[in-house]
């Protein structure tokens, strides 16, 4: 996958590969497979392998500008790192968004996956 929009090079990109919607987009130790890059020129490239029975997934990625493997927030709860889901699903003032909204089906290999960072 390709993570564009980044608004520095500081940090890393963490990014969650999930195959089932339980704990989408954020519990982490429900994912399927956890990928942790560096960011190059303003975007990041992540290369997961995963099992050929895997056909429908979801992906959420997560700027972590300060390196501390967390994803950082207001006293409201609000994000102050960047992040992203598949399908480009946008920002909601109601909650995180929906694995059924980010979940996009592997046809051939490698899938190639563009996602934009949102803050």
């Amino acid at each position: 996958m390709r993570v564009d929009g980044l608004r520095s090079t500081r940090g890393k990109i963490l990014a969650y590969v999930w195959n089932q919607g339980d704990g989408f987009p954020s519990e982490k130790q429900k994912t399927l497979k956890i990928a942790e890059v560096a960011i190059r020129g303003g975007q990041a490239e992540v290369d997961v392998e995963v099992p050929a029975s895997e056909t429908r997934l979801a992906v959420s990625v997560m700027h972590d500008e300060n390196g501390n493997g967390k994803m950082d927030s207001n006293f409201l709860g609000i994000p102050l790192e960047g992040y992203a889901t598949s399908n480009n699903v946008p920002h909601s003032m109601v909650g995180p968004p929906r694995y059924k909204d980010a979940e996009f089906e592997i046809r051939g290999t490698p899938a190639i996956v563009q996602i934009k960072m949102l803050y």
